[in-house]
């Protein structure tokens, strides 16, 4: 018979191959995360941004790495009062946050790193005399106080900002 003449084949050791398994998956998942998360976070952040701010806020490329937890924003813009036309309150060329590993153990963010990059702020006065930041921070809701008081808190907290003012 055929099956004499052919040699036996010769299965891998369990642990090779729950290895193999191991690695695979990890490599599927970093790659459906290099996918998924950039048109993920672009709607949730403009949507979520935008109802905060009460402005029309804009983020032209997310761009990920789930090798390094690198998350980089290219053209972000938050929109003036003033309406389409007008140049926007607050533009970012490139915003990168490098989170560190420890925010994998603690599920929730630690930075590393934060770069930014061309920021430009238009500030103009009103009408009744506030100019258009301090309008935007007056207007905000109390829970989006709340949140910057929280994240100015943290901020000071971890030492990444000395001092921090929040106007309320």
């Amino acid at each position: 018979p055929m099956s004499e003449e052919m040699p036996a084949r010769r299965r891998l050791p369990r642990f090779v191959r729950w290895t193999g398994w191991l690695v695979g998956a990890l490599l599927l998942l970093w790659a459906l995360a290099w996918l998924a998360v950039p048109p993920i976070v672009k709607s949730q952040a403009e949507q979520r941004l935008t109802s905060l701010l009460g402005r029309e806020v804009r983020i032209g490329k997310i761009a990920f790495s789930p090798w390094s937890l690198q998350l980089t924003l290219e053209q972000l813009s938050v929109a003036s009062a003033a309406g389409a036309g007008a140049p926007p309150l607050l533009s970012v060329a490139r915003l990168m946050a490098n989170a560190d590993m420890r925010s994998l153990l603690r599920l929730a963010p630690v930075i590393e790193a934060l770069e930014i990059d061309q920021p430009v702020v238009r500030i103009a006065r009103i009408a009744d005399g506030r100019d258009t930041l301090i309008y935007l921070l007056v207007e905000l809701r109390d829970d989006a106080r709340a949140t910057l008081r929280g994240f100015t808190e943290s901020m000071r907290a971890s030492k990444l900002i000395e001092s921090a003012h929040y106007v309320a």
